[in-house]
């Protein structure tokens, strides 16, 4: 290879200035030159000299202009800086946090008084309607299973309410027996009553027994007074007692001896033999008579 100077004349149109470069050219060892291609390559050195130039010219301009634009820009206001077209909107954010309640305002002016409303109307409830007629029976519905045996109850209880139950009957049975006669009185669990009738011992026993009770005998005191407050004045009353089977001793109608007597002084004395029943006086002396005597029945 072979490096090669050559000098090229530029001449610049309407100007008398001229100009020499300097061309470099490496070529092979055997290549041949004339002057055309000398002038060629010249030519061709030239053309691209210009270019360059050129080239640079306008890259200086440019760079002039980019500069004194950027001054411009740095010293303008915000305000006068043109705005481009807007984006795609982004994507929303999260909402914040509720903010705190606000304080309460101040209390507004007092409003006018309103209109005053309808007078109200009062509905009375309507009477009740009568009842309606009573639907037939329905049929009757199967019949359950056996249920099972209840525990066994307490009979010691059982048997005292109906031991209790039977005396309240029996009791509730002498007051309507008791009522039913002219005369009654009671003391402690026992009734004296009287129809003042009058009898034989015999036809009184009689007269008890059919009436369900037993011929009067106090049994105390206190039965005595009250029996002897029952008699009639100037009259006498039957006592269950008497002593037909055995003189002088005195038995109940049950044959039972006597647990309380009231005999007035000097009686029983089975006057005449023939005093074999008693009777109580109004003051409550007992007395022994006849037992065919006639004598109100207690």
């Amino acid at each position: 290879m072979i490096h090669r100077r050559f000098l090229c004349k530029v001449v610049y149109k309407n100007s008398p200035q001229t100009t020499v470069v300097v061309v470099d050219k490496i070529t092979s060892a055997g290549t041949q030159f004339s002057s055309r291609k000398r002038d060629l390559w010249c030519s061709q050195q030239m053309a691209l000299s210009r270019l360059c130039a050129v080239c640079c010219g306008v890259l200086g301009l440019l760079i002039v202009q980019l500069g004194l634009a950027m001054s411009a820009v740095a010293q303008s206001p915000a305000a006068q800086t043109c705005s481009g077209y807007p984006g795609v909107p982004g994507t929303p954010g999260h909402n914040g946090q509720p903010g705190r309640d606000g304080k309460d305002g101040v209390a507004g002016p007092k409003g006018d008084k309103g209109d005053a409303g309808g007078t109200a109307v009062y509905s009375r409830i309507g009477v009740q309607g009568p009842p309606g007629k009573q639907g037939p029976v329905g049929p009757s519905g199967p019949k359950g299973q056996k249920g099972e045996p209840g525990p066994a109850g307490d009979t010691s209880l059982t048997r005292a309410l109906q031991s209790e139950v039977q005396a309240m009957k029996e009791s509730l049975s002498k007051f309507e027996k008791a009522t039913s006669f002219q005369l009654f009185k009671k003391v402690g669990k026992k009734y004296f009553v009287s129809d003042k009738r009058l009898g034989t011992f015999e036809e009184a026993l009689k007269f008890c027994s059919d009436a369900g009770a037993i011929l009067a005998l106090p049994r105390g005191s206190e039965e005595n007074k009250a029996l002897s407050q029952l008699i009639p004045d100037s009259q006498y009353a039957w006592l269950g007692v008497n002593d037909r089977e055995t003189e002088g001793k005195f038995v109940d109608v049950q044959n039972k001896p006597l647990q309380f007597t009231s005999w007035k002084s000097g009686e029983p004395n089975n006057h005449q033999n023939k005093e074999d029943c008693a009777l109580i006086t109004p003051n409550g002396s007992w007395n022994d008579i006849s037992c065919d005597a006639k004598v109100t029945i207690f």
